[in-house]
């Protein structure tokens, strides 16, 4: 009887950290950029919008971001500011020119007469300044 209590209590806490530590890895990728309701970004992650980051408190950062976003390269970077913008994925887009990662640019003027009304949610973006340095394949 004690081992079956034993190995209830074991499925039980064993249960109940696994949704803890699937929440803690997701995102945690340095340099990902992901979308919150909240009204801050959580620890280890900034705001993305366009700040300044110090290379020297930000190495790590740095070597994936480069200046593509900002900043002199020399002591200085920026993250990308997504305040006002739609991300889109670089390389061909659709019917259209293609974009370079990091390129600022419109996809397309439109008007209110020749636009049918969308709605539209404002979320915020963060980007990890602090995780596991990715891997690449």
């Amino acid at each position: 009887m004690k081992s079956v209590k034993l190995i209830a209590a074991a499925t039980l806490v064993s249960g109940m950290a696994a949704p803890a530590a699937i929440a803690q890895s997701y995102d945690s990728y340095l340099a990902n950029v992901f979308l919150t309701a909240a009204n801050f970004c959580p620890r280890g992650s900034s705001e993305a919008a366009g700040q300044i980051m110090a290379i020297s408190q930000n190495q790590a950062l740095f070597s994936l971001l480069g200046t593509q976003y900002g900043g002199d390269g020399r002591t200085t970077f920026a993250l990308p500011d997504l305040r006002k913008a739609v991300p889109i994925g670089a390389g061909a887009i659709f019917n259209g020119p293609s974009v370079t990662q990091g390129e600022e640019g419109k996809l397309a003027e439109t008007t209110a007469d020749d636009t049918p009304s969308v709605g539209t949610v404002a979320l915020k973006y963060c980007i990890v300044t602090e995780g596991v340095f990715p891997s690449r394949n």
